[in-house]
């Protein structure tokens, strides 16, 4: 059996209540011949030399993605419920591993760039191998088996749209950080999924009564272990602005000497911007008395109008210091985004609420991921999803930050108000950015 080709609107597998998993189970292979595809659609963008490259420690190269995401199915579907079962490489379960100690020892995350064996032909060769096995147990077991893996499928889709952003923002930094100055395109055709220029600079402040509001998720479709459980939180009165801190905001404040400034910063934020001797967001440069960013289809003058991006947590709290403000906790996110529809139809390249929005609503839900003050921590009566998800949230929950929303990279229909992405606080290489909030007064 041969996957099929998709056309059309990306299933929304994610809002299915567990119980009709059996029903909706050629949806389900719809979905999964869509992010299948959908990954080696943006992989395509760009040359075998370039899905090579590592960056540095925290980044992966591209075939290490496409690799890894088809690693996830084979190790944990098909190598359990799959007929006559046989592995493409075993050497793989090794190459292709990323944190799973309980499945085994794996290369060392840093050395990944070096791996040039497999080279990408017999990665492809590997995906469209996991691909066809996948969908011929899918279509071909009986409805018994399949309930016993359902769950499991949807955490692989999800998964693996979560590593289709890596993809971005890891090829990014690869072609970006110490390229491009000059302007040239690292590709013939765009690559660029940065969103066109907006009219959202001016910012305004929301005013939210607070009191007590549940905080996790509360469908009855997919969600991640560390959404749970929901759970009461008693917020105080607080204020957020209603759009995205602008690229004309953060030049204000880098002309107001913010990054010069030891008292707009946390002690480690001020020493790890001495050490790496930052002065600017990521992939911006200054020329002839202007600022320009590095993008994938080359330099382009920063749009004063865009929320500012590429920040990590240290920079957004300097900034929110010298606004005299803080970041939102996670708790009053999240209720902001409760109280505006949640669009969980967006597009990838569009920002996530782009209908029209009175001035005094919230914007920019799921433009950027967008850092919150609170840290990445287990909630009331958490608990460690049994089986192949076991290692997946919980055994990093320490010295990470929370960011909320979702960004213009994020696969349709992904995120959510509930959803909880986390990075350490030097990580500014992702779609990062910040809104600003305060308590009222």
């Amino acid at each position: 059996m041969t996957e099929k080709a998709t056309t059309g609107e990306p299933f929304n597998c994610n809002e299915l209540p567990t119980q009709d998993y059996l029903e909706q189970r050629q949806a389900l292979i719809q979905a999964f011949c869509t992010v299948r595809q959908h990954s080696e659609q943006i992989a395509s963008r760009f040359s075998p030399e370039d899905q090579q490259l590592q960056s540095m420690p925290e980044a992966s190269p591209v075939k290490w993605h496409l690799a890894h995401t088809s690693w996830f199915f084979e190790t944990f579907i098909l190598a359990e419920f799959a007929p006559r079962f046989k592995w493409f490489d075993e050497h793989f379960c090794y190459l292709f591993n990323s944190y799973y100690n309980a499945i085994g020892r794996q290369y060392p995350r840093p050395q990944r760039g070096l791996m040039s064996r497999p080279g990408l032909e017999r990665v492809m060769q590997y995906r469209k191998q996991v691909t066809t096995l996948m969908l011929d147990l899918l279509q071909d077991c009986d409805d018994d088996l399949f309930g016993k893996f359902a769950a499991g499928l949807l955490l692989g889709l999800n998964h693996e749209q979560q590593h289709q952003e890596l993809i971005m923002t890891d090829i990014s930094h690869a072609l970006l950080y110490r390229n491009c100055e000059q302007g040239q395109p690292v590709s013939e055709q765009s690559v660029c999924i940065n969103s066109s220029e907006s009219k959202s600079s001016t910012k305004g402040w929301l005013d939210f009564t607070g009191g007590e509001a549940i905080t996790g998720y509360q469908g009855q479709g997919f969600c991640f272990d560390n959404e749970l459980a929901a759970h009461p939180e008693l917020l105080q009165p607080f204020q957020i602005t209603s759009h995205l801190v602008s690229n004309a905001d953060w030049i204000e404040f880098m002309d107001a000497g913010g990054y010069d400034d030891p008292m707009l910063w946390l002690a480690d934020g001020w020493a790890w911007k001495c050490e790496n001797n930052v002065h600017s967001p990521l992939y911006w440069f200054r020329a002839n008395r202007s600022w320009y960013r590095r993008t994938l289809a080359g330099a382009q003058s920063v749009p004063t109008n865009d929320p500012v991006s590429h920040l990590n947590y240290y920079e957004a709290e300097a900034f929110a210091s010298w606004k005299k403000a803080r970041l939102p906790r996670e708790a009053e996110w999240e209720q902001v985004a409760r109280s505006y529809v949640w669009e969980t139809n967006h597009k990838p390249g569009r920002k996530l609420d782009d209908k029209k929005r009175p001035a005094n609503s919230v914007h920019d839900l799921g433009r950027y991921w967008q850092w919150t003050q609170s840290a990445y921590s287990a909630y009331p009566r958490f608990q460690v999803s049994p089986g192949m998800a076991a290692e997946y949230n919980g055994k990093f929950m320490v010295n990470q930050i929370v960011l909320k929303g979702a960004s213009h990279a994020t696969a349709a229909m992904h995120s959510r108000a509930s959803y909880r992405n986390f990075f350490y606080p030097h990580a500014r290489w992702q779609f990062t950015s910040l809104r600003l909030a305060r308590d009222s007064n």
